[in-house]
């Protein structure tokens, strides 16, 4: 099953009635994946369960984004390079650039020279 395949049948299940979600899942002739995606969100709006809910949202629209704050000690602002020389600082910039062209040459599509 592709991530499209599951995408498109939560978007469809999300979409229906209480009355439409039953049908769809008493209907014999409903696909296992479908009657699991359906039986997820039944039980989510059963109970209130809002982990069920969730996950299901996080898989289709991805989870709400979380704020990250990095900081030094006692809040103060950080600054990881702040103690290195221009020497340690230079060395650091060529050792980025390495990496760089390193992914550079990992991401490059292939090219067949036949």
């Amino acid at each position: 099953m592709l991530r499209d395949d599951f995408e498109r049948i939560a978007h469809n299940l999300l979409r229906l009635t209480k009355g439409e979600l039953k049908q769809v899942m008493n209907d014999e002739s409903t696909p296992s994946v479908t009657l699991l995606v359906a039986s997820v969100i039944a039980k989510g709006l059963a109970t209130g369960d809002q982990h069920r809910i969730t996950f299901l949202l996080d898989r289709l629209i991805g989870p709400v984004a979380k704020a990250m704050e990095l900081s030094g000690p006692q809040g103060e602002p950080f600054r990881p390079f702040e103690h290195l020389s221009a020497d340690e600082l230079t060395d650091k910039i060529s050792q980025l650039d390495v990496y760089i062209e390193h992914l550079k040459l990992i991401s490059s599509p292939i090219i067949d020279q036949d």
